[in-house]
């Protein structure tokens, strides 16, 4: 594993967990707006695996969860050999990938080496993923079949969006969760409790003012 990064704790990264979150180098997209360029480009030092499974060992009594996240993490070899690792400690783990490599996911999940996953939805599913991703030659079918694991895996999972001035507005969006619609068979979103509180708290216009 060629890993760039470790943050120690995180309360926001894996749902319901405190967790440390490891960082891989290396990822086969040229995202415009990615914010960790110095991860893709292997610019950062890198921390030995056994740095990592050691640290972790030491707060088995502090933390009750393991991110891994890139970079691509499944661009790495050993990555299934690194989770198996992490899960004899008994740690969960949640798995971040942007969908790229679904033959090398179908292999993580079906040796259940994680517990929750996170799907990046760059753009709608035309041209402007291309675009989204930097790279003209990608195939989001391919995204689809990354997708589809996920929904007949029975893990939990999110798909998430980085809004991006240029590439995103109201209408993307609307049109991205259009799509998503029928790509997960949802007819029909309601509202989430308390949503009503969150509105006061921040403008959903705010984004697009800022």
């Amino acid at each position: 594993m060629s890993i760039g990064g470790l943050q120690k704790v995180s309360l926001i990264d894996f749902p319901a967990h405190i967790a440390a979150v490891v960082f891989t180098k290396g990822c086969n997209f040229v995202c415009p707006f990615c914010f960790n360029r110095s991860l893709v480009l292997g610019t950062v030092p890198t921390i030995s695996q056994r740095t990592v499974l050691t640290f972790l060992q030491q707060r088995q009594k502090l933390l009750d969860g393991v991110v891994i996240t890139g970079g691509e993490p499944l661009l790495h070899d050993d990555l299934k050999m690194f989770l198996l690792a992490i899960k004899k400690m008994g740690y969960p783990i949640k798995l971040d990938t942007n969908g790229s490599l679904p033959d090398r996911l179908k292999k993580v999940l079906k040796k259940s080496l994680v517990d929750y996953l996170a799907l990046d939805f760059k753009a709608p599913l035309d041209g402007r993923w291309n675009e989204a991703v930097g790279r003209s030659d990608f195939d989001f079918q391919i995204w689809q079949q990354s997708l589809k694991l996920l929904l007949d895996s029975g893990i939990p999972f999110e798909l998430r969006t980085t809004v991006v001035p240029g590439i995103h507005d109201q209408t993307v969006l609307r049109e991205m969760g259009q799509q998503l619609a029928k790509l997960i068979g949802v007819n029909r979103v309601n509202r989430a409790s308390g949503s009503s509180e969150v509105t006061r708290v921040l403008k959903p216009t705010w984004y697009w003012q800022n």
